[in-house]
């Protein structure tokens, strides 16, 4: 777990808050260069200036000239979703909708199958190699004596 920590990016929004914006722009371009996408020279505004006077103020003149900052983007899509789909008239899922659908009912009961396969393997395996350890170390207390 500790070496996916150190493999794995911070979040580009934790950085942008946190005032670290070149290196949330470098992920974002390492991202797009995976992708195959190109992206503009600047793609966050600096953050503004807090009441501590930490840091800068924005750079809004280059955040307007191409639209709104990314985290506006961000919040305008997640607003527009909220107003696009009312809560109430969400579709709710249960466990008999995976049987309307012939395959998630198959795909489902395959897995079912296989994960209690191979439970029921280790746990055999784990019960064997326990087995064997009691049986060597009986054998061994039998040639000592």
């Amino acid at each position: 777990m500790y070496c996916l920590c150190r493999l794995l990016p911070e979040s580009v929004v934790w950085l942008y808050a946190e005032n670290r914006v070149a290196e949330a722009e470098q992920i974002i371009r390492n991202a797009a260069k995976l992708n195959n996408i190109t992206m503009p020279d600047k793609i966050l505004a600096q953050p503004a200036k807090t009441a501590d006077g930490d840091g800068e103020k924005a750079d809004d003149d280059v955040g307007k000239k191409k639209g709104l900052k990314l985290l506006d983007k961000f919040r305008n899509v997640k607003n527009s979703r909220k107003s696009e789909k009312p809560e109430d008239t969400a579709a709710r899922y249960t466990m008999i909708d995976i049987f309307r659908n012939r395959h998630l009912t198959v795909n489902t009961l395959c897995m079912a199958f296989l994960w209690s396969v191979l439970l029921n393997m280790l746990i055999l395996i784990i019960i064997i190699y326990i087995f064997i350890q009691r049986y060597v170390e009986c054998k061994q207390r039998t040639l000592r004596k």
